[in-house]
């Protein structure tokens, strides 16, 4: 039995056939994410809705043809940022990306938009609603929306992925728990009303919470007639691929970066709460700086060249001078952008000797590294981990950051997810426990 796999990543759109009887993946495509629209105000970032459809159905068409006796999609998505549309499922606003930094502009009580959201919560709803809030949140998303008079009375709120299957579709909104991060009331498992009273956005009409994998609608692409199955979160189907188990951290190293565990109850502490599968949930952190730093410091150390018009290839040459490193007394830290670890980075105690490319990224990995640690006792004590899964793109790019990993937490055996596609992988597994294997435990 095949069935069609579909990632929406930030970087690209990708798909894979998935075939569940051999349990591989095959026949890959993949298209870049659309670029945000232009011309907007700082901080803004959003992609039209239209383009990301057409690059969607782009990739099904191609993986059509390399199997159209395919059944079934199976779609993940990245998760936050917002879609609002109308009854009929049509757009009313551009996808706000989980990247937009809106909110962090000043309200007129002087504080930003992301602090009065946090303020407006309190403490019992914050931690009610898994402890989620960043300037790309969809509550604080549409908190900006209503306190600048933007908030449609008759939208619907969904993130990207819900809507993308809906408008393949042509039925309803239909949101899994994974992806409704920030958005659900942990200790009911339906959406957070009392929280949106106290944002104001209570107007808003929200999906059916679909709890099941269970088909959602169809679509005929091509010559074949799918089963579509509701949208998940890129970052449980991720660790459902590479196989986390209870007790185990996983670390993901990519773009964007997370340290996680599984629980088997809500409890919420100094992280993230998320729905994972059945009746587990996750505790993460997330927004760890790791490839999005590290892209910002490549992209100073090829400005010159890439403005002359002679780009160069810069990760090849960063992993060999990485391959002989073995310290750096650089003071680095890649903390650009707002998260857990803070807001501004730093390179200190530069000389002649040490201000290098290898040492440079070195201090960068090494920070990475110490960053990791110090989520990872926010989870959990150190003593209680049996184990640690590495995964995410940036691990495999720069074989250093496993050795630096393992200096951080010694005496926990590390295993690496090498060469697979963590989310496609995740999806097969999940296409195999409901189609094949029903009645297995996750």
């Amino acid at each position: 039995m095949r069935c069609l796999g579909l990632d929406l990543g930030s970087t690209t759109i990708k798909g894979a056939v998935l075939d569940l009887e051999t349990a591989t993946l095959s026949h890959f495509q993949s298209v870049p994410f659309p670029a945000p629209v232009g011309g907007l105000d700082p901080g803004f970032h959003e992609v039209h809705l239209g383009e990301i459809l057409a690059a969607t159905r782009l990739v099904l068409e191609k993986l059509s043809q390399s199997a159209p006796d395919a059944s079934n999609l199976f779609v993940c998505s990245q998760m936050g940022g917002l879609v609002l549309s109308d009854t009929s499922g049509a757009p009313i606003t551009h996808y706000l990306s989980w990247r937009d930094q809106r909110t962090l502009g000043k309200s007129s009580n002087g504080q930003s938009f992301l602090d009065e959201t946090r303020i407006r919560l309190g403490e019992e709803w914050f931690g009610r609603m898994g402890g989620e809030l960043k300037p790309g949140s969809p509550t604080s998303l549409l908190f900006w929306h209503a306190q600048n008079g933007k908030l449609p009375l008759q939208g619907t709120a969904s993130s990207l992925g819900e809507w993308v299957v809906a408008n393949l579709t042509k039925n309803g909104l239909f949101m899994h728990p994974g992806m409704a991060i920030g958005l659900l009331d942990l200790t009911l498992g339906d959406w957070a009303h009392g929280g949106f009273e106290k944002l104001e956005i209570s107007p808003i009409r929200w999906p059916h919470i679909s709890k099941t994998l269970d088909p959602v609608g169809a679509v005929t692409i091509g010559s074949s007639k799918l089963q579509v199955h509701p949208a998940l979160g890129d970052q449980q189907c991720a660790l459902f691929g590479v196989g986390l188990l209870p007790g185990e951290l996983s670390i993901n190293a990519s773009t964007g970066s997370q340290v996680s565990r599984l629980n088997p109850h809500f409890n919420p502490g100094p992280f993230q709460s998320r729905y994972y599968f059945e009746d587990w949930k996750l505790d993460t952190i997330t927004h760890i700086p790791a490839g999005r730093s590290l892209n910002a410091i490549v992209d100073l150390l090829t400005e010159i060249p890439n403005s002359n018009g002679k780009p160069v290839p810069p990760w090849e040459y960063i992993s060999s001078c990485l391959e002989n490193e073995t310290g750096s007394d650089l003071d680095c830290s890649i903390s650009f952008f707002p998260g857990p670890l803070g807001e501004t980075g730093h390179l200190k105690a530069i000389t002649l000797e040490n201000l290098t490319v290898g040492k440079w990224i070195f201090a960068a990995l090494t920070s990475m590294a110490k960053g990791y640690r110090l989520c990872a006792e926010r989870l959990g004590p150190i003593a209680s981990w049996k184990g640690v899964v590495v995964s995410g793109g940036l691990a495999q790019t720069l074989p250093k950051l496993g050795t630096l990993l393992q200096q951080n937490f010694p005496g926990l055996a590390i295993r690496h997810n090498n060469g697979v596609e963590e989310t496609l992988m995740g999806l097969l597994r999940l296409a195999q426990k409901q189609l094949v294997l029903p009645h297995s435990p996750t």
